[in-house]
């Protein structure tokens, strides 16, 4: 059998991995409509708070391309968790329809970032908008240490091997049900896959493709532009219209609501 894990528990996996995208999504979007605010607050400019949103998607292409390959090499619990956690620590300091469904709640959290940042600024200050994102990263990594079981195939094949390594191993296993379902008991060794040797430079051997460098190139354009204006719309409605957070919450909304139609 190509995979023990059944439809139900695919489906658990797939809500989970989309309740850690939210968050992940989230982060940024969630920061625009205090910027001025922020700006106001550590007495800086307008170009030095600009600089922190770039830092944040700056370290958030470098992080895809190294974690991918740790992913690979090492399996995707423990990365997955480890990289939950240095998401906590940063907040603290300051089948295609299971990617349909993920993607949809990245989409979401993206688009409503804005929103839902605004609505707890006006509410509790600007620093609520941190511990809403710590609550999410706490409650985040209990779930996944739980439930978020090993899929890579080179460490547990079809389901049914148990990893070797304690950072790979769920506490979930421990469940009969989950044990009867995975076939733990009667390991099928011969649907492990070889393993991969883990390369820092192997994301970069897909600009090999001339046609995939054109569809980046397009692509990478057409983020920058989205970012950039998400980024400088806030600081411009506050200060050159004088419009509170509230006001700018709702210039936000046509933007939400065109990106999660798309």
């Amino acid at each position: 059998m190509y995979s023990y894990f059944n439809n139900n528990y695919k489906t658990l996996l797939v809500v989970q991995c989309a309740f850690t995208g939210f968050y992940s999504s989230i982060a940024g979007a969630i920061y625009y409509p205090v910027l001025s605010i922020i700006e106001n607050e550590f007495s800086i400019t307008e170009q030095q708070v600009n600089i922190t949103v770039v830092v944040y998607f700056l370290f958030q292409g470098i992080a895809h391309c190294i974690m991918d390959g740790l992913a690979d090499s090492f399996g995707r619990r423990p990365i997955v968790l480890s990289s939950i956690m240095l998401y906590m620590i940063a907040c603290v300091s300051g089948a295609w329809w299971y990617v349909g469904y993920v993607s949809g709640f990245q989409v979401m959290g993206t688009a409503f970032g804005a929103i839902i940042g605004s609505m707890l600024a006006n509410r509790w200050g600007w620093r609520s908008i941190f511990w809403f994102l710590v609550i999410g990263s706490d409650i985040c990594p209990l779930c996944s240490f739980v439930i978020l079981t090993e899929t890579k195939r080179t460490i547990v094949g079809n389901g049914s091997v148990t990893p070797r390594s304690i950072f790979n191993q769920a506490p979930v296993l421990r469940l009969k049900a989950v044990r009867k379902m995975l076939h733990l008991g009667n390991p099928e060794l011969e649907s492990l896959e070889p393993p991969v040797r883990f390369n820092l430079f192997a994301p970069l051997e897909i600009l090999r493709n001339a046609r995939i460098n054109l569809l980046l190139y397009i692509a990478g354009i057409q983020f920058a532009t989205y970012i950039a204006h998400r980024t400088s719309f806030s600081t411009v409605l506050s200060n050159k219209y004088d419009l509170k957070v509230p006001e700018v919450d709702l210039c936000y909304l046509p933007l939400a609501y065109a990106q999660w139609l798309l």
